[in-house]
């Protein structure tokens, strides 16, 4: 009779350990560090690409220069080219 109360109350305690000892490892791990650092060590295999972007772009054009140069209106990784797609050049790429 001892033994069958003591295994269910066994069990739970169990129970309980396990879940604190998960979520105390949990909140040590940081999932989106662990991405970037993924991300960063297989930039060249996946994509081609050395290292991500130091930083944001800084450039500040006008609407005359965004239109005479769009590709300077964002920044890439080295290795990357851009080609800039107008809405007429798509057109006339379909009739072909």
């Amino acid at each position: 009779m001892r033994f069958a109360f003591r295994t269910p109350v066994l069990a739970v305690g169990l129970a309980i350990l396990v879940l604190r000892v998960g979520t105390a490892v949990a909140a040590f791990s940081d999932w989106g560090l662990e991405q970037q650092t993924q991300l960063h060590n297989k930039s060249q295999p996946l994509f081609g690409v050395g290292q991500p972007l130091g930083a944001s772009s800084t450039e500040d054009l006008d609407q005359a220069q965004a239109l005479a140069h769009p590709a300077g209106l964002i920044s890439v990784a080295k290795g990357l080219k851009v080609n800039v797609r107008r809405h007429h050049d798509r057109d006339r790429d379909q009739q072909l």
